[in-house]
C-alpha cells in the first residue's frame, strides 16, 4: 500500500514505481496541491506517453459531482469501455469495497 497526502504527492509516486506496481488507486476528488481529477488525468497521460498498460483508478467523494461527465472526460483518453474509471460517493458502501480489493487478489 502507498499513501499519499495530496494529489501531486500521489502522482509522484505513481510516476516513481511505475506502472507494474499499482494495482488500482483510490484517489479522493478533493485534495490539496492537485485535487484527483488532474492528479488521475496525468497518471493516465504518463500510461500513454510509456505505452503503460491503464491502472484502474477509483474516484472517492463525500459531495455530488457529475459522474456521467467525469467518465465522458476520461472516455477521451482512450477506448471508452477501458477507461478503468470508477466513482464512489462517501460513505463509501462496505460491501461494495470488499468486492473491489477483492477484484485485484
Amino acid at each position: 500500500m502507498t499513501l499519499a497526502s495530496n494529489g501531486k504527492e500521489a502522482l509522484e509516486k505513481f510516476k516513481a514505481k511505475g506502472q507494474d506496481y499499482f494495482d488500482f488507486v483510490f484517489t479522493d476528488v478533493q485534495m490539496p496541491e492537485m485535487d484527483g481529477f488532474t492528479s488521475a488525468k496525468k497518471m493516465r497521460e504518463w500510461e500513454e506517453k510509456h505505452n503503460e498498460q491503464k491502472v484502474d483508478i477509483y474516484f472517492v467523494s463525500g459531495e455530488c459531482f457529475n459522474e456521467d461527465a467525469v467518465m465522458s472526460e476520461f472516455k477521451t483518453m482512450g477506448n471508452p469501455s477501458e477507461t478503468g474509471i470508477c466513482c464512489l460517493r462517501k460513505p463509501v458502501d462496505v460491501e461494495r469495497l470488499k468486492k473491489i480489493v477483492q477484484k485485484y487478489k
